[in-house]
């Protein structure tokens, strides 16, 4: 018998993944270029748009211009949920256990303040540092952004500060169609203004260590259609979702959580 459990060794990073977990590390954000092409931008538009307009007759009026869970609701967010950069890099840092915490689509509603225009974590309500990063969103973007359509402002190396710093010192994060923004989810961040009259769609991840809660129950709204799939089992969060019963928990127990 091993005389230590729950310990991973830490996962080797591929060489094409290097400049971002430095950037990742030192100012807490990084950009990948070109994740999208025209054919699936166009595709992820008009679905975010729908959910939208279905979503928004059952959400709160605070809830504008937010879509939960749109990959419950459309295979083609899971297909961004799972993009093999992202999910690599997202391994190497979270430790080789990837947790998809939360997926948002962002439809800002003209003339209407974001609430994501406030500054704030990712993993919100949080006053800490950690040796190691717990938590990493993923913010592909369906529109250019630009200082006139609402660059994300962020706050360089905030993610290592256990209060919140300040705004004095924010910097705007540019990127194209297609690009997807990363950056530690304990990073200081807000959404710029969008000044002029074209939209500025994005679809937001958090991916969390095991540990980290999902903001809804992803498995609960897939049901089983997942459940034997091992790779997104595990992503989608089947295999951390608390045991209801004792004797499911010792089910559970007799094999490695995989």
């Amino acid at each position: 018998m091993s005389e230590h459990y729950g310990i991973r060794p830490d996962p080797a990073s591929a060489i094409d993944q290097a400049p971002h977990l430095s950037d990742l590390a030192d100012q807490g954000w990084t950009v990948l270029p070109g994740r999208l092409d025209g054919k699936a931008l166009a595709r992820l538009r008009d679905a975010l748009e729908r959910l939208a307009i279905e979503q928004s007759g059952l959400a709160p009026p605070e809830e504008a211009g937010i879509v939960r869970a749109p990959l419950a609701f459309d295979d083609a967010f899971l297909a961004l949920a799972t993009d093999p950069l992202v999910l690599a890099i997202a391994d190497s840092l979270l430790g080789g256990y990837t947790l998809l915490s939360q997926q948002n689509g962002l439809v800002p509603v003209p003339g209407r303040t974001f609430g994501q225009a406030r500054w704030h974590r990712d993993l919100p309500y949080q006053h800490f540092t950690s040796s190691q990063p717990i938590a990493l969103s993923a913010l592909f973007c369906l529109d250019r952004f630009s200082m006139e359509t609402g660059a994300t402002l962020v706050l360089n190396g905030s993610h290592r500060s256990a209060d919140f710093p300040g705004p004095d010192c924010a910097a705007a994060v540019t990127a194209e169609a297609g690009d997807c923004i990363l950056f530690d989810a304990m990073l200081f961040h807000r959404t710029g203004e969008n000044r002029t009259d074209q939209p500025r769609r994005a679809v937001n991840h958090v991916y969390g260590r095991g540990f980290v809660a999902q903001q809804i129950d992803l498995p609960g709204l897939l049901g089983d259609r997942f459940a034997d799939e091992p790779a997104l089992a595990r992503l989608l969060g089947y295999r951390t979702r608390p045991a209801p019963s004792l004797s499911e928990w010792w089910a559970r127990t007799r094999g490695p959580l995989a």
